[in-house]
């Protein structure tokens, strides 16, 4: 399992029935993969959509305090994906247009047009510093140029 979680199984009932979630955890594949596997995968790559949307402009992953939109868009993305698992056409999908909205938010906060939250601290800021020569106002002694 990561080291950060972003939601767990527990927090997508209500939204979803157990009996959804179980179905959609079925490795029908191969049948090799357990319901932990399953999740494991779906959280990873839950995690890896919202991280490479927000990453130009925040560190990610986040391992505590995680902020609120990403809880939600890891929620609604979970959503969204046990749907799919389930054979469920997007047009059909009652997850899909919210998740199609958040992926938007995330966009935008990984622009910068949008703030990802209040006590999250961006990495990367608008501008730069070059530096192309040495300081003029110090002699190659450390004394101060006149």
């Amino acid at each position: 399992m990561s080291d950060f979680i972003y939601i767990t199984r527990q927090e997508l009932i209500g939204h979803i029935s157990q009996a959804q979630l179980d179905e959609a955890l079925q490795d029908t594949k191969n049948a090799k993969l357990s319901a932990d596997d399953v999740w494991e995968q779906l959280h990873a790559s839950i995690a890896n959509d919202i991280h490479w949307r927000i990453e130009p402009r925040v560190k990610v992953p986040f391992y505590s305090n995680v902020p609120a939109i990403v809880k939600r868009a890891a929620l609604v993305f979970a959503c969204e994906a046990i749907f799919q698992r389930r054979k469920i056409a997007p047009k059909d999908n009652p997850f899909t247009p919210p998740a199609d909205e958040m992926r938007k938010r995330l966009d935008a906060i990984g622009s910068g047009s949008a703030p990802l939250g209040s006590s999250v601290e961006e990495t990367y800021n608008d501008g730069a510093i070059v530096i192309s020569e040495p300081a003029k106002t110090k002699s190659s002694w450390g004394r101060l140029s006149t």
